[in-house]
């Protein structure tokens, strides 16, 4: 009986000492639930065998112990009937049946322990299934958590938050204004230098003009 060779390695068997060995808690669930299930299923088979074991070696002791109490009635008949030679013959038949229902009780023990222990397996093996499966979906329920929570931490802490990039573009753009009107002021100071210049010129070509023509008529030249 495979199975029952390994009953004590069952029984010891303890998932969350294999969880604390493990970085995927849910991939050893998922192999030890493979397992289990592989058991639990040799263990039905395992179970109707030691039944039957346990069935027949019952009736073989049941059979047994009626032919050792019919040997004593007839010993205890002969006896009543005053042949005590018979009733020896009786008795002797009666110890030697009595020692085979001695081994029949051995083998009758012997199956109802086993099949004692397919019960126990196959209790512990199907609590065992219930427990992983149950903690097989709270795990999956506790990382599907924890996968929503870390996406909503880096969403609500990107690299480079969206205020502090906009504040560099206004500084960027308050510095390409700043530029613009220090070039603006620029220009118009050297506007201003040329018109006066310009004028000054203009203002000296006129008095000029004005000087010659006085000077023609003074002197009567056209």
């Amino acid at each position: 009986m495979g199975i029952l060779n390994r009953f004590s390695d069952i029984m010891k068997a303890n998932v969350n000492d294999r969880m604390e060995r493990r970085a995927d808690p849910e991939k050893t669930i998922d192999e030890a639930l493979v397992q289990a299930r592989e058991d639990l299923a040799e263990v039905k088979l395992e179970t109707a065998k030691v039944m039957a074991a346990e069935k027949t070696a019952k009736s073989r002791r049941d059979d047994t112990k009626e032919r050792a109490a019919r040997e004593h009635e007839r010993a205890g008949a002969a006896l009543r009937a005053g042949n005590e030679k018979d009733a020896r013959t009786f008795l002797a038949s009666e110890t030697k049946i009595r020692e085979q229902l001695a081994e029949d009780e051995k083998s009758l023990t012997m199956a109802q322990e086993n099949t004692a222990k397919m019960r126990e397996l196959y209790n512990k093996l199907a609590d065992d299934i219930q427990d992983m499966e149950a903690r097989k979906s709270r795990i999956r329920a506790t990382m599907s958590m924890a996968d929503a929570t870390e996406r909503l931490n880096s969403a609500g802490t990107p690299k480079r938050s969206a205020s502090a990039a906009f504040d560099q573009y206004e500084d960027m753009a308050n510095r390409r204004l700043d530029e613009a009107e220090a070039q603006a002021e620029l220009n118009r100071r050297r506007g201003d230098g040329l018109d006066e210049l310009r004028e000054k010129y203009e203002s000296q070509s006129q008095e000029t003009d004005e000087a010659l023509e006085a000077l023609k008529k003074e002197y009567g030249i056209d």
